[in-house]
């Protein structure tokens, strides 16, 4: 049985490659395990700013200019950057679970905190607005 350095999950002997994190697995000619490391991105990284983008042009763009003075357009905008704060969260614990493993980061850590902090300005200002609605 072999074992995933990544991920440590157990493989039968004539894998290739790990069938939980997809890192391969390669034998030298001395016989001897040699591991190449599969480049892991973080998804949430990604779907958090595909998130943020489409919450921020769909809604408090071009939203916000056809149903001007809906309250629902706004709760629905609040719910998608408080989406984008929990894939925040998701990315900066992958990215805290690959330092600990010594993994190469991708150094989504930037984009991550600068998505948190527009999301929540963003958060502000819609409540902000259902307020002076209300």
């Amino acid at each position: 049985m072999r074992v995933c350095s990544y991920c440590q999950e157990n493989l039968p002997e004539d894998s290739e490659y790990c069938v939980s994190c997809g890192t391969s697995l390669k034998i030298d000619v001395d016989g001897k395990e040699n591991e190449e490391e599969v480049i892991h991105r973080n998804v949430w990284a990604s779907f958090g700013l595909f998130l943020f983008l489409i919450t921020l042009i769909v809604f408090d763009g071009i939203g916000s200019l056809i149903f001007s003075g809906n309250t629902t357009v706004l709760i629905i905008s609040i719910i998608g950057y408080i989406g984008v704060l929990l894939c925040s969260i998701l990315a900066l614990k992958f990215e805290s679970n690959k330092k600990k493993k010594n993994k190469a980061v991708q150094g989504n850590y930037s984009l991550v905190i600068a998505q948190m902090v527009v999301s929540i300005l963003m958060i502000l200002i819609n409540i902000q607005q259902l307020t002076l609605r209300g």
